[in-house]
């Protein structure tokens, strides 16, 4: 086993020195565009999907401009555009039911079957996620 940090995990890949390496998907599909002869696969469950640069911390005080730019990026033909350029897809396309446009590639990293979409911690979880960090604190 080796350890690397997350600039390099996927250059030991690429040079072989690793057989294996586990990363983020929007890393590892670019990897895969550029060196054909690897393969991804990733866990049905619990996988985590993430919207990065999609949200907006609740409370957060957002400019004028912030906010214009926000409602622009959720614009369904706006959000297929950047979906289908980057390797983050819109939170748009993750909703039950949702119509998720043909031009969006079927890729399983992208979209896996059994994934969830993190939401934020309801009161009890952060309440005991606090406890756990002051009782740590309290031992050192």
């Amino acid at each position: 086993m080796r350890v690397f940090d997350s600039e390099a995990y996927l250059k030991a890949l690429v040079n072989e020195d690793v057989w294996l390496a586990v990363g983020w998907s929007g890393d590892i599909l670019a990897t895969l565009v550029r060196y054909r002869r690897l393969g991804a696969v990733h866990p049905q469950e619990g996988t985590v999907l993430t919207t990065d640069l999609w949200v907006v911390p609740a409370n957060a005080d957002m400019t004028e401009t912030a906010q214009a730019w926000m409602e622009y990026c959720w614009q369904p033909p706006i959000a297929t555009q950047i979906s289908v350029s980057t390797y983050g897809l819109s939170p748009l396309f993750f909703v039950p039911g949702a119509n998720v446009p043909e031009q969006l590639p079927q890729q399983p990293l992208l979209m896996p079957d059994h994934s969830e979409v993190l939401l934020p911690l309801s009161s009890s979880a952060q309440t005991v996620l606090s406890n756990l960090f002051n009782a740590d604190a309290l031992r050192e």
